[in-house]
This record gives structure tokens, sequence and C-alpha cells, in this order.
């Protein structure tokens, strides 16, 4: 990724400063998707061409006694507006980070999606480990073990003449270990309190564990994630896999498969996915997917296709 550097010309001219850094970048797409809903009276089909550009700043500095600070946030090109606006410090007690989204800690079961635009298929499984936007995090790495923290400390409490509920006061934290830089494995956990369920529309606590796994063995990697949660009586185990071929050192090819079973089987929801991407050169791909997933709580069986180019500035 090309990327343009400018070191502030004030922070600079000022005495005893460390350093400060600004750096830019920038990414694109363009390109065709195509969705079959084949389980309705309608059989409905869509064809869309889809475009799309933004640009990402990241802002870094350092105190005079070590302390490390800096700011992220990025630009949509289609509205203008910023997103994903985050602050953070850090130093040997670790980083502390508060923003918009910073992540959840306990968001370690990860899968990658299929297209240059996403078809959902990593949602599958990776939706269910979701308890609200975190706004606070905390972070720290001690060789090849991280571990972390975060929380939505800005908490959202509803009240009304039957109940009191507060939906957005949740919690979660996670650890990773990675092994001979082939193996990583993650776990997390994350509850949130007297939430309306997901998708359950109860006042029961809400709360998810995560597994994910990555291993890397010459040119093939595989990829596992599952969550187990509970929203008041409503359980759900999710779990999906994906294996990426590199067939040389710029094209690669990739199929997976991920399934969510839940106590109310109308709420049932698989996929499956094939993908195919190519370097260019010069920070351009070319990508090119299938998928096909059925969604039982929409009464939907999409097939999905994309074909499109993503470039990296």
């Amino acid at each position: 990724m090309k990327k343009v550097l400018f070191a502030t010309t004030a922070l600079i001219a000022t005495a005893g400063v460390a350093s400060a850094d600004v750096t830019l970048s920038g990414s694109a797409q363009i390109g065709m998707a195509y969705t079959e809903n084949t389980n309705n009276a309608d059989k409905t089909s869509e064809f869309t061409t889809q475009s799309e550009a933004g640009l990402a700043v990241s802002m870094s500095g350092t105190t005079d006694g070590g302390l490390g600070f800096g700011a992220t946030f990025s630009i949509d090109g289609d509205n203008g507006n910023n997103a994903d606006a985050n602050v953070f410090i850090s130093g040997t007690f670790g980083k502390i980070t508060v923003g918009n989204d910073t992540g959840r800690a306990n968001a370690v079961a990860s899968l990658p999606d299929f297209g240059f635009d996403g078809m959902g298929f990593d949602d599958i499984v990776e939706d269910f480990q979701e308890t609200g936007g975190h706004d606070t995090r905390w972070s720290y790495t001690v060789g090849a073990l991280t571990v972390g923290a975060s929380a939505d400390l800005n908490s959202n409490t509803s009240v009304n003449s039957t109940t009191t509920a507060s939906e957005d006061n949740a919690w979660g934290v996670g650890a990773s270990y990675v092994v001979n830089d082939a193996l990583t494995v993650a776990v997390g956990y994350t509850e949130q309190t007297n939430a309306n369920g997901f998708g359950t529309g109860d006042a029961a606590d809400d709360s998810a564990t995560s597994l994910g796994l990555t291993y890397k063995a010459g040119a093939v990697t595989v990829s596992l994630a599952g969550v187990a949660r509970e929203d008041g009586t409503t359980e759900t185990d999710a779990a999906g896999a994906t294996i990426a071929y590199a067939i040389d050192s710029a094209s690669t090819i990739t199929v997976g498969y991920a399934s969510a079973e839940t106590t109310v089987a109308a709420n049932d929801e698989n996929g499956f996915a094939i993908g195919y991407t190519q370097s260019l050169g010069g920070g351009a791909t070319f990508n090119a997917a299938y998928g096909y997933i059925d969604d039982s709580a929409q009464t939907e069986e999409n097939g999905r296709a994309q074909v499109g180019l993503t470039f990296s500035f």
C-alpha cells in the first residue's frame, strides 16, 4: 500500500517533541454484483454495478517521557462523513483506545469474506459474538501473547411503566497466542446486561464465547471460527471454516462453509462460498466470488456473485 507521510511542521519546530507523524492511505473498488432469491413467491434477482472510495488517516506521536499517543479515522468518499474515529495512548501499561467503535476484545471468531464488496459469508458466525459497540478498549502484548478487554462505558438506560432496560451496557475480554508464526489461537467472552436479546426481544442477559484459529502451512491457510451464544432462552451455536490456497505469489483461491443453529429452528442459517483473487500489481487486485446463503429467519436462499477490482493507494 502506498502511503504519504507528513511530518507536521508545527510539531517539528517545537522543542522537545520526540516524533509526530500523519499517514494517509486510500482504497477504492469497482465491480458488478448479482443476487438471486430462490425461496419466495417472486423468485427475485438483482444485478447492480458498485463503486466505493475512501481515505484513512492515522496520526501518531510520542511525548518526551515516552508516552505514545495517536488517532485514526476514515473519510467516506460517497458522502464525506467521518467514521471510526478513535484516539489512543500507549506505554508500558499497554494501549488504551477510546472512540466510536474501538473493536470488541472478544471478537476473535473471524473468517474472511468473499467478493470485492463482501457478500456476508463471515456474518453467519461473526454476528453472534456482537454485544453492542464497545467505545473503550485496553490491549497488552508480551511476546507471542496478546490480551485485551473492552466495554461500552456510555450506557443507555431506558425506563417505562413496566420495564427498565440498559441496551448498551456491554463488555468483553479476549486473548490470542501465536505459535511459531504458523498457528494463532484466540478465545473471547462477552456479555451484555439487561439487553434486548439478539433477535429475541426479551430483557435477559446476552453472552457469547468465541474461538478463533488460523494455521499456515506453505501455500495453505486454514481459518476456523466458532461462537456459542445465549440470548435469554435462545441458544445459538455457529461455526465456520475457510481454506485458502496460494496458486502462486499473486493469485489465491479460497473456499468456505459456515452454519448457525439455534434452539429456534426458524432462525438457522448456513452458507458456502468460493473466491479467487489475482494481484495485478501497483495496488490493484482482481476479485471474483460466488456464494449461497440460506437464511431461514429471512425466508431467503440467496445465490450471490461478484466480479470486480479493488485498489490500494
